[in-house]
């Protein structure tokens, strides 16, 4: 979804070649905010320990975040953007 609305989809196409398509969010996978806390507890306990990676695309002073912004928006930009205070 960022880069914005999917053009129009043939379901009938896609069914007749076996295949589906879904659209899930987050609270399709969680049923509670407490297991949302302990969800995202693992996540960040992967990245302290060094198991997951988390790429860095750029930093930014947080007056410059309308650069970030825009860098978002022009596909300039590669892993996270990270807006410094």
């Amino acid at each position: 979804m960022a880069s914005g609305p999917t053009a129009p989809l043939d379901m009938f196409r896609l069914f007749a070649g076996g295949y589906f398509a879904t659209m899930a969010n987050l609270g399709v996978y969680t049923a509670t905010r407490e297991e949302l806390l302990r969800r995202a507890g693992e996540v960040f306990d992967w990245i302290e320990a060094g198991e997951l990676e988390i790429r860095i695309g750029g930093r930014y002073p947080l007056d410059e975040a309308a650069r970030a912004h825009e860098e978002l928006e022009g596909r300039r930009s590669t892993g996270k953007l990270v807006l410094l205070p």
